[in-house]
């Protein structure tokens, strides 16, 4: 199996009501070693040290294999869709509230964080 090793910095910007996620894409690197050390280097740049290291995301990736295998739906409007009917479709709403759900979670622990370093 050959992998490749994937690597972000993303971070969400809020002000009042508004929230922007900003990601840019590091680069796609041949070891984890390398992409660690890649790490490394930004953490020494202009900006990148400013964040927290929970901002990289390193994820592996095998060559020549899918990664995603469902549709998708938006969350724009989620809430006003028709109500799922089979269990299929029940089951695929779950799991899109339950992802939706996590990636609350996330955010809601990194403004708990950083709202943690503003009172320390």
């Amino acid at each position: 199996m050959k992998s490749v090793f994937f690597l972000q910095h993303s971070y969400d910007y809020i002000k009042g009501d508004l929230t922007i996620e900003h990601t840019k894409i590091l680069g796609i690197f041949s070891t984890r070693e390398k992409a660690e050390a890649a790490i490394e280097f930004y953490k020494t740049l202009p900006g990148f040290k400013d964040f927290s290291d929970d901002c990289f995301y390193l994820d592996e990736y095998e060559l020549n294999k899918k990664v995603w295998d469902e549709g998708f739906i938006t969350s724009e409007g989620f809430e006003e869709r028709e109500e799922p009917k089979t269990p299929e479709e029940i089951e695929y709403v779950k799991s899109c509230l339950k992802e939706r759900i996590r990636e609350k979670q996330e955010e809601l622990k990194k403004l708990q964080e950083k709202l943690n370093k503003y009172e320390a």
